[in-house]
Order: C-alpha cells, then sequence, then structure tokens
C-alpha cells in the first residue's frame, strides 16, 4: 500500500487549450485538435509532458513542427515573436498569467482538451484517517453548496478564465 493512498478524491476537472498570438484565432481553422495534422502550424510543447493518447499522437505524426521548450514561459515569447503559431497551455493558469503580464496572446476558440480529474492526496504517515474525512465532508459541502462554485466564478471574473 502507498503512503499516498490515504487520500483520493477529485476536486476540479482539468482543460487544455491552444494558445495564439492575439487576434490570429481566425486565421488557423481548427475545429478539434487534430486539425493541425494536415496544417503548416508549428506548436509549443512542454518538454517532457504527456497530453493524454490522442494529443500526444496528433504531436507525434507533425514532427519537427511539435517544439518542445523546457520553459513553458519560452512559448508566450515564440508566439509573440512569431517562431510558432501556437501552444498547449492549462486553464486556468495560464490566461492567469497572461493576464497579469499584460501579454497580448489568447485562446483559440476550438473546445478544450479535457485532461482529467485532478485529485487531493495526503500521505498517510502525516494525516490520520479523521483527517481525510473531515476534508472530504468540508470538500463535499462545498461542492452541495455552491461555495466551491462561487470561489471559481469569482476567480473566472477576476483572470477572465471561462472554464476551470
Amino acid at each position: 500500500m502507498s503512503c499516498f493512498a490515504l487520500l483520493y478524491m477529485t476536486y476540479i476537472t482539468e482543460y487544455l487549450a491552444l494558445f495564439v498570438k492575439k487576434g490570429n484565432s481566425a486565421k488557423y481553422k481548427i475545429s478539434k485538435f487534430s486539425d493541425i495534422e494536415s496544417m503548416d502550424f508549428k506548436i509549443g510543447i512542454d518538454l517532457g509532458a504527456s497530453y493524454g493518447p490522442m494529443i500526444n499522437a496528433v504531436l507525434k505524426k507533425i514532427g519537427a513542427r511539435a517544439q518542445p521548450i523546457h520553459d513553458p514561459k519560452l512559448n508566450r515569447i515564440k508566439v509573440s515573436k512569431g517562431r510558432i503559431d501556437g501552444y498547449l497551455s492549462y486553464l486556468p493558469d495560464e490566461p492567469m498569467e497572461l493576464k497579469k503580464l499584460g501579454i497580448d496572446i489568447e485562446i483559440h476558440p476550438m473546445p478544450l482538451i479535457n485532461t482529467g480529474d485532478i485529485y487531493i492526496m495526503l500521505s498517510k504517515k502525516a494525516n490520520s484517517k479523521g483527517i481525510r474525512d473531515v476534508l472530504q465532508a468540508s470538500l463535499d459541502k462545498m461542492k452541495a453548496d455552491g461555495t466551491l462554485n462561487a470561489i471559481f466564478k469569482k476567480y473566472s471574473k477576476k483572470y477572465g478564465v471561462a472554464k476551470w
């Protein structure tokens, strides 16, 4: 048994988006991610990242047009300077960072990519089942009474992020 198996609960679903230079979304007719296979579209990706079977298969097919970088911040520079056409990043982190930095990059309107649920885990060594149960009950209550959704809504407004 793993020491991290004590608490394993989802609290949010994660989404991946395609980011392009502001004003360029209409230039790229992408209705699903696999459309980039037939385009001359250079895309920035995180070195060593696994985006799931479907995305990984497309990235493999496009070969050198998928450009891995070691620091995700470099994708912003590469898009701004026209070295790549877009890059993949996660919501809500990337839009929040772009707004904070005042960078003219936008989310392409293609559908977001659901990459799965995000979980909270606690170490068995440092936490009891009682702590797990209290945390689970609190999270369940926040979901049921709308508190968790209100928190997401507050920051959605503040950072202009429509999806969490």
